[in-house]
């Protein structure tokens, strides 16, 4: 992204401590994303689970990584925060002002969420009652969907805002929200929660699945399942693209003719001497008409494009290719199944890599194809941050380490995992 990843010598000293805090703040949310998709996906499975046969030994194997998950998103997305109000204040304070009823309510909602339906499993337990264990699963599942809601709202309406309007004067330029539903829902909002939601539930099915020692047929059969409609949603969410940002859409597909019909890529790879292309091929996935002409990068000014159109392009076909070979593992793991188990649960740990792998690329693809602009139309990125003193630039890079180490290094002298299993011992 334009000032995430553009850390050129040539610039002011100035510039390269705020591009230090910047990448302190880059490895912060990087490091954030997989947790809120891993606790998603595995309360999800935990609740799925407390509906089949000895639901308590679930709940035994999974609690604990899913408790220490559940840690570190909160450790991790309060440094984030701090981020945001220390480094990114011109574009919080937007952001703030847009969602503020809402992002007032999901720290508290989702923290009570999580200590209210965690200690009402324990009680279940203690009580022998599966209503109550059910109940505290589903909650716990609901809880991190007002989270996923919230991150998900905010970023769809960072990539087409809607609800607002712009307002000019003398002195400065300033956003009014109009409509706080249309500002929360805005017009890929559910689009893009659905893409986020089944990648949560594929990462987090297949890792727990693979904690295993037998994958098990319902498991394949809801990842195969989540796949397919993955597959959908991916497939609409090209379109809403196409439809809001074509000159992201352009980026991805590497499609650079002014007016002309969009080809097919297929490998990660912009030297087009070793790439496959299918001709027309990706209008007709669009429109249903292979000769249909789309606008291509060169119908865009060049300061309206991202700087890096090579890794846009490279990031969303490795985005497309791992979901493809998640397709061919998950196969694979229903023939080795039952005849070899072992290569069965070590594929679907490959799952899990190759689950990370598109999740990650997909996000990339969306934050750097969006590119100069942080909320499109209203922000340019280069615009959004303070610039940073060193203090600050060193301080962002402690609290990101220190918010991923510390949790593991405390859950690791406790024990906290073995004391769970204890508690559940039949």
């Amino acid at each position: 992204m334009r000032g995430f990843f553009n850390f050129g010598t040539s610039r002011p000293p100035s510039m390269n401590l705020d591009a230090l805090a910047r990448l302190a703040f880059a490895f912060t949310i990087s490091v954030h994303y997989v947790f809120p998709l891993i606790t998603i996906g595995g309360f999800f499975w935990l609740a799925w689970r407390t509906f089949g046969v000895d639901p308590w030994s679930k709940v035994k194997r999974t609690l604990g990584p899913l408790m220490l998950f559940v840690v570190l998103g909160i450790s991790t997305g309060y440094v984030l925060k701090w981020h945001f109000e220390m480094i990114w204040t011109p574009y919080y304070d937007i952001i703030a002002t847009m969602f503020d009823p809402v992002l007032g309510l999901e720290a508290p909602i989702s923290l009570a969420g999580f200590v209210v339906f965690l200690f009402l499993l324990f009680v279940a337990y203690r009580r022998g009652s599966i209503l109550l264990l059910r109940v505290a699963a589903i909650g716990l599942v609901l809880t991190t969907l007002v989270s996923a809601t919230a991150i998900t709202s905010v970023n769809a309406w960072m990539q087409y805002p809607s609800g607002v309007r712009l307002i000019s004067n003398p002195l400065a330029n300033s956003v009014e929200r109009i409509s706080l539903p249309g500002v929360i829902f805005s017009p890929t909002f559910w689009t893009r929660l659905q893409h986020v939601l089944l990648g949560a539930l594929m990462i987090g099915i297949s890792w727990f699945s693979s904690r295993f020692r037998l994958i098990e047929y319902r498991a394949l059969f809801v990842l195969l399942m989540i796949w397919v409609g993955q597959f959908y949603v991916g497939h609409r969410h090209a379109g809403e693209v196409y439809a809001y940002q074509p000159e992201k859409f352009a980026a991805f597909e590497g499609h650079q003719s002014f007016y002309g019909p969009a080809d097919l890529w297929l490998l990660p790879v912009k030297n087009h001497r070793y790439n496959i292309k299918l001709e027309g091929m990706a209008s007709k996935m669009l429109v249903n008409d292979a000769t249909a002409s789309m606008p291509g990068l060169d119908a865009w000014d060049q300061s309206f494009l991202t700087d890096l159109l090579d890794a846009v392009f490279a990031s969303y076909h490795t985005m497309v290719l791992s979901h493809i070979a998640i397709l061919f593992a998950l196969l694979l793991i229903w023939y080795y199944r039952d005849r070899r188990p072992k290569r069965a649960v070590m594929l679907m740990k490959l799952v899990v890599g190759l689950s990370l792998l598109a999740n990650y690329a997909g996000w990339y693809t969306a934050e750097m194809g969006r590119q100069p602009w942080i909320i499109r139309g209203i922000m340019l990125t280069r615009s959004a941050s303070v610039p940073a003193s060193s203090q600050t630039a060193y301080m962002g890079m402690l609290l990101s380490l220190l918010a991923l180490v510390v949790p593991l290094i405390l859950w690791r002298i406790f024990g906290i995992n073995q004391r769970v299993k204890r508690l559940f011992r039949a």
